[in-house]
């Protein structure tokens, strides 16, 4: 299959899905794998990162706090092996007429309802992606169909990927997505964006990010203050929207939260609100 013709029954499935199988031989599915693979990046940077961004604007999207169980084992075999096989399982495996539904339902009307059906899982398959917000207001439900378009075309993508070539294919597509973006991209952003470093004559500020925790090193929070001024910040393995909450009335600021290290001096005591001004040149505190 050439690029243009897997572009265009992708785009033929999405308007009027099917169940009809591809008989490609493994170097045609690399290739539409990869077509499609790359077709999702392109969306994914191109449309809905700055949609977010823009929507950010109007409604603060929050996503979950650290989880401090989140290690790289756990976070490899949970978030990249485990979440994705259940969803396939649940979403998509029922998405191919075999010999068993004959004595459920015929080929004639499985044609009919299938269409119907894969939008039904797909969008089924955005809403539980909601989960991944902590936002509950009403204007963050009213852009929720946005916020979750990433999983829309993502659902899409793997269904057709499922009916045209096989689950195990959409299994390993889901399992390499959620690689690159919950490991590779965390693991490429702390050897390259690391260390933050601020140093002036009133303070020094050092804070290295952390793509996991780990339980073998020890989690340190000290916090040297004095009626409400700073003179001391030492954390190890906290994160920062720990920090602020701690720093701060708790839910009064929200960061797009990570797992730091960070070490903070004053020459002379800081107050919380200089410290605030500190973190935002690095972080968007909201």
């Amino acid at each position: 299959m050439t690029i243009k013709n897997t572009l265009l029954d992708f785009f033929y499935f999405i308007k009027r899905p099917d169940d009809n199988h591809l008989n490609l031989n493994y170097k045609q599915k690399i290739k539409v794998f990869i077509v499609l693979f790359l077709l999702e990046i392109i969306f994914t940077f191109s449309i809905f990162f700055p949609l977010l961004e823009l929507i950010d604007n109007y409604e603060k999207i929050k996503n979950p706090k650290i989880d401090y169980s989140e290690t790289f084992l756990f976070t490899f075999f949970f978030m990249v092996l485990l979440v994705p096989l259940v969803e396939e399982f649940f979403f998509r495996y029922i998405l191919r007429y075999k010999k068993f539904k004959l004595k459920l339902i015929n080929r004639m009307i499985w044609n009919k309802i299938f269409p119907y059906l894969v939008y039904f899982l797909v969008i089924c398959f955005g809403i539980i992606h909601i989960s991944n917000y902590e936002n509950n207001s009403t204007l963050f439900l009213l852009l929720s169909p946005l916020i979750i378009i990433s999983q829309l075309i993502g659902g899409f993508v793997i269904t057709f990927i499922r009916v045209k070539i096989s689950f195990i294919w959409g299994c390993i597509y889901h399992f390499i997505w959620n690689f690159i973006f919950i490991i590779f991209v965390p693991i490429i952003e702390s050897q390259f964006l690391n260390p933050y470093e601020d140093i002036t004559p009133k303070y020094t500020v050092k804070i290295i990010e952390k793509p996991f925790f780990n339980k073998d090193e020890n989690q340190i929070l000290k916090i040297d203050s004095l009626n409400s001024k700073i003179k001391k910040i030492e954390i190890r393995q906290y994160s920062l929207q720990h920090l602020l909450d701690t720093l701060y009335n708790k839910d009064k600021y929200y960061v797009d939260d990570v797992l730091i290290n960070l070490d903070f001096n004053s020459v002379n005591y800081t107050t919380k609100e200089e410290f605030l001004r500190i973190l935002m040149k690095n972080y968007n505190i909201k």
